[in-house]
């Protein structure tokens, strides 16, 4: 069956592939950045094929910021493919249309991952699946009662969750969470979330009934494992110091990728051991099509550089989604991790687990 379908690949590879991304209008970065990612794989592929370049591959754009998304599907044949869109409301529009008449890859996910949709199929970034991977790890190393700290923001809450209801079916329990403002919150933040302040409390209380000073040294609550942070590289930068003075210098911290930018002279000396997962792009030095782009892209467009990563892996999967989807537990080794696809179409990234040691980033192979 598998030989079959192998044989058969060829035949199931699009003949004309439209990109319905954001090309213009808020997120138009992200768009572009998917865009170049998909062309710079392309050209790679034509250039490497000298012999005989598959030049019959017609590729078309189409801008979801100005145009709608069902408008597409009136204009297309049968063997075309669509990939995009990206934003979730032209993605439910595609929802609500039930059935669909030409295959498209999705770079978002629905809410429900179980549901199953005619010839849509859904990948992208989302943290869920890192959040997922990362309690998977915990529960391995027998780490299953965590404490978070995130910010007070729709964005920290949804990680929050996500990672609550993920430690759960794995048995763990989120101990004790605590939420930072700003840069001047952290202090306090760290404090709430291992207890130290209950603890300078009781000593001030105690002074207080006995009129005199008390030696005394602060501790810190000892029924957590591990502590997960979710913050950008800057607050990290100053969470992981405050994590010492609360005297928990001892406790494992994770996070998520969003702890780890490439931007070239920033100092990562004070991230040491922080864990995260992170995607084979972003940890490899050695990807062609990545030091091309990163040669011929300005510093600012680096910042979309996972976006890159998309892209290439769109085009990869293009000639493969019916392989992904016949052939029970077959993979795909992506840019963005290793892909796989489940009954309903949806596509999961399996990542690499990293650390910062000495300022760097290093792979921690399990």
């Amino acid at each position: 069956h598998e030989l079959s379908i192998l044989a058969q690949l060829p035949k199931t590879r699009p003949t004309s592939i439209t990109l319905a991304l954001p090309l213009s209008g808020p997120i138009a970065n992200v768009g572009i950045a998917i865009r170049d990612g998909f062309m710079a794989s392309h050209y790679a592929k034509l250039h490497a094929s000298t012999l005989s370049p598959d030049t019959s591959l017609e590729i078309n754009f189409f801008d979801t910021n100005t145009n709608n998304i069902e408008t597409l599907y009136d204009s297309l044949s049968s063997d075309s493919l669509i990939i995009g869109p990206l934003d979730k409301s032209s993605l439910s529009k595609l929802r609500d249309l039930g059935s669909l008449p030409v295959k498209t890859l999705a770079l978002n996910y629905l809410g429900n991952t179980t549901d199953t949709f005619n010839n849509l199929f859904q990948f992208g970034l989302s943290p869920e699946a890192e959040i997922e991977q990362l309690t998977k790890h915990l529960a391995e190393k027998g780490l299953l009662k965590i404490g978070i700290i995130a910010p007070e923001s729709n964005w920290g809450f949804r990680i929050h969750d996500s990672f609550s209801q993920n430690i759960r079916s794995h048995d763990g329990v989120l101990i004790a969470d605590a939420y930072y403002q700003d840069q001047s919150s952290l202090s306090e933040a760290v404090s709430r979330l291992l207890d130290t302040y209950e603890s300078k409390a009781r000593k001030k209380k105690v002074q207080n009934i006995i009129q005199q000073r008390v030696e005394f040294l602060p501790r810190r609550r000892k029924d957590i494992d591990a502590i997960f942070m979710v913050a950008k590289p800057d607050i990290a930068k100053q969470l992981k110091p405050l994590f010492s003075y609360h005297y928990a210098n001892d406790l494992p911290v994770f996070a998520t990728s969003q702890i780890h930018t490439e931007q070239v002279g920033k100092s990562n000396e004070d991230l040491e051991n922080i864990q995260f997962i992170e995607m084979p792009w972003m940890l490899s030095k050695t990807i062609d099509i990545k030091n091309k782009l990163n040669q011929t892209i300005p510093e600012s467009r680096q910042k979309y550089s996972r976006f890159y990563a998309l892209g290439v892996d769109a085009y990869d999967l293009a000639p493969r989604i019916t392989l992904l989807q016949e052939v029970k537990g077959s993979h795909i080794q992506g840019q963005t991790g290793s892909l796989s696809m489940n009954s309903s179409g949806v596509i999961s990234r399996h990542m690499e687990l990293a650390k910062f040691r000495r300022g760097k980033v290093i792979s921690i192979k399990e």
